[in-house]
């Protein structure tokens, strides 16, 4: 059961920490302004991005679209976030 909590967490930091960079090397924004740009709570945006807990689908694809790209360009960075070797479950 550790395994899986670890693999959660790693997953929730890569996904915060690619948030993070795109919001501050591509669009150039803060967290208060992305946020209020786009309706998004600051509040779910700051612990998604300080992977405080697991995100939402329907939180996640927000986020994506304030952030002006697809869930599925966002899921990609993630995936080269976290590498290839990267695996949510033992085989």
């Amino acid at each position: 059961m550790q395994g899986k909590k670890s693999k959660c967490l790693q997953l929730a930091q890569a996904l915060g920490s690619t948030i993070k960079k795109y919001r501050i090397n591509v669009l150039g924004k803060t967290m208060s302004k992305l946020a209020d740009e786009y309706e998004l709570r600051s509040g779910t945006l700051c612990k998604v991005e300080k992977a405080d807990g697991a995100a939402k689908l329907e939180t996640i694809w927000q986020i994506a679209e304030a952030m002006n790209i697809k869930t599925s360009e966002l899921i990609k960075l993630v995936e080269e976030e976290l590498g290839d070797d990267f695996k949510f479950m033992d085989e």
